[in-house]
């Protein structure tokens, strides 16, 4: 099984990037980590049955003139 985390290094302001979420899922025992950014082509070759991806904040940037162009939870 290979863990895989895919950032997208366009999102947020940069705080939270491939370091930061390296350094949580470390601390989580998720050691040996495939990154990948969300923005490459290609991004999914490699991914087998059993592996495990991670996301966080991956959603790609939308044009803030787009209709529906938040993205985030539902609200409860």
């Amino acid at each position: 099984m290979r863990d895989w985390l895919i950032i997208n290094g366009k999102a947020g302001d940069g705080e939270r990037g491939e370091s930061f979420w390296k350094a949580h899922l470390n601390a989580a025992g998720i050691l040996d980590l495939t990154t990948r950014d969300l923005m490459d082509s290609g991004w999914d070759s490699g991914i087998a049955e059993g592996n495990r991806v991670l996301g966080f904040g991956v959603a790609p940037a939308r044009d803030q003139d787009e209709p529906n162009a938040s993205v985030g939870s539902p609200s409860m």
